[in-house]
């Protein structure tokens, strides 16, 4: 055989591959970039992606956004809608959301000149202590290439030549077999919607909410994402002053065995410095919706029972019934005496006596 005629085989053999690397990731659409209709139930969305796309289709018909990580996936833009006269809220919560993300899809609406007049902002405290934002090469997690700059070619051409083995046989095995049929759907509002009453951990082993044996504070290190995290705030804070946005703010609660993985002198420390930037409403710590594993669905995520015992707290609803220990306002006035407070509870609770 010829040197050339080797190379010829060589180089279709590689065509061929990456003909039908391409063709396998548009047809089965693994991360559901291309919308694709041949496989009509989802096992993994893009959700930056996705949602981006979906408001640029739409774009006007919200005025308010839900924002934050998967805990705030079952929270309802209608029950807000109601809370607020004239609000039109879209869920555009995001799996493993990070407050720099937030600023970065805020910034690019607002600049765009999207009419955003309401945000309502489910803060996860252990992320913004821990992570910026994700690495660009994880597809599931991979900003739009609006918001990231990424050139959309290369941004397309990534999805359409990797190969997610483990996704492409779970979207495969859930239209062939569908043996796992999920009990929510996302809806055109963005939002998870249940089609059967969420029961919060009835069906999960109680030992996941187990307090650990071993707690405690850690000291005050330097952390380059705490304050990611914090300056991203501010630059939310202030694109909302700029363009007259009503900012809600809230730190998300976690169950009791979740608190003490997070939990250190850097948690009270970022809680004391957002107080200083706006103020926010805390429904963490110690309190009886945290302690009731009833109201979680795991350890992190709470049922969406909880999401309208949040809004409201917040909104001062008088006929929806909220435990008088869930939800504090922290101002830059009352922040120290609210970090005292937590402080003993964490203390009360994490003693040898408990």
């Amino acid at each position: 055989m010829s040197y050339r005629k080797f190379n010829l085989i060589i180089l279709a053999s590689a065509l061929t591959f990456v003909l039908l690397l391409v063709l396998t990731n548009l047809v089965i659409d693994p991360f559901y970039i291309f919308r694709t209709p041949f496989f009509k139930i989802q096992y993994q969305v893009n959700d930056r992606y996705a949602k981006i796309s979906f408001l640029k289709r739409h774009w006007g018909q919200y005025n308010g956004l839900i924002m934050g990580s998967s805990r705030m996936f079952f929270t309802e833009p209608a029950m807000l809608d109601r809370y607020i006269p004239g609000a039109r809220f879209y869920n555009f919560s995001t799996l493993g959301a990070t407050t720099y993300e937030h600023m970065l899809h805020i910034k690019y609406l607002l600049s765009n000149g999207y009419p955003l007049k309401h945000l309502y902002i489910g803060l996860d405290v252990e992320a913004a202590l821990d992570l910026k934002a994700h690495n660009d090469s994880d597809s599931l997690v991979m900003l739009h290439p609006d918001i990231s700059g990424k050139n959309p070619i290369t941004f397309y051409w990534s999805f359409l030549t990797i190969l997610p083995e483990k996704d492409i046989k779970q979207k495969l095995r859930k239209n062939f077999y569908n043996d796992n049929p999920r009990d929510y759907a996302i809806e055109i509002d963005g939002a998870l919607h249940s089609k059967k009453t969420v029961e919060g951990s009835a069906n999960l082993p109680q030992h996941l909410f187990a307090l650990p044996d071993k707690l405690g504070v850690g000291k005050v290190k330097n952390s380059p994402a705490m304050e990611d995290s914090l300056k991203a705030l501010q630059d939310i804070v202030d694109l909302c002053r700029q363009y007259n946005v009503n900012l809600t703010i809230f730190a998300s609660p976690f169950h009791i065995s979740a608190v003490p993985t997070f939990v250190s002198d850097n948690y009270y420390v970022f809680l004391k410095r957002l107080a200083s930037i706006t103020s926010f409403w805390d429904f963490g710590g110690y309190n009886s919706v945290t302690a009731n594993n009833m109201d979680y669905m795991d350890p992190s995520h709470y049922t969406p029972a909880v999401s309208r015992l949040i809004a409201a707290r917040i909104f001062g609803d008088k006929s929806t019934p909220v435990p008088r220990d869930f939800g504090v306002l922290a101002t830059r006035e009352n922040i120290d005496n609210h970090l005292k407070e937590l402080k003993a509870q964490f203390e009360k609770q994490t003693s040898p006596t408990r």
